[in-house]
């Protein structure tokens, strides 16, 4: 994949697909540390020991009746690629945790990509849904949880428009668009 943003559509869509109904999203930027992280946790149905032995394969799919699953393989790819790791941590029950480590000044890492749009459109298009979403950069640290949205507002849904259109600023004061090229 071109951007690291990219790898979390995957990610949160295999979430989604475990029936994840609260997902946390958060992006670690570091030069200093030579890291960029990129992680997601969930408290969908998680996966088996067997399954979680063989997530990151491309030909392994714990979906019924699909056999080819590229997402984790993909993110895995790029974060070696990149000099980094991908460790994936599941219980059958209880959900799933990934987090993709890509070492910063590598050559091959991708960019940043456009991470308030992409949380934006994950977001509206799971408007029921509970999310945290944390920035990390040196310096400073943002998160806006939609849990604390609801606390305020019990039948909030993040695609009504006054919602959406504080969320998106909100997204993008937390990922700015000069981000996206680092």
């Amino acid at each position: 994949m071109r951007e690291i943003s990219l790898h979390l559509l995957d990610l949160v869509e295999n979430a989604l697909l475990a029936d994840a109904q609260s997902i946390s999203l958060r992006l670690t930027v570091d030069p200093p540390a030579d890291r960029v992280v990129l992680s997601i946790a969930d408290n969908g149905c998680g996966m088996t020991r067997d399954l979680l032995r063989k997530a990151a394969d491309p030909f392994v799919s714990g979906r019924p009746g699909r056999r080819i699953s590229l997402g984790l393989a993909l993110t895995q790819a790029g974060a070696e690629r990149a000099g980094g790791r991908l460790r994936i941590c599941s219980r059958e029950g209880a959900g799933t945790q990934v987090a993709a480590l890509y070492r910063f000044s590598h050559p091959d890492r991708p960019p940043i990509g456009d991470f308030a749009g992409t949380v934006r459109l994950v977001m509206f298009c799971n408007p029921v849904r509970s999310f945290r979403v944390e920035g990390r950069m040196p310096g400073r640290r943002s998160v806006l949880d939609t849990r604390d949205l609801r606390r305020l507002m019990p039948a909030l849904r993040l695609d009504e428009p006054d919602a959406a259109g504080w969320i998106n600023e909100r997204l993008q004061e937390m990922f700015p668009p000069e981000l996206a090229d680092l």
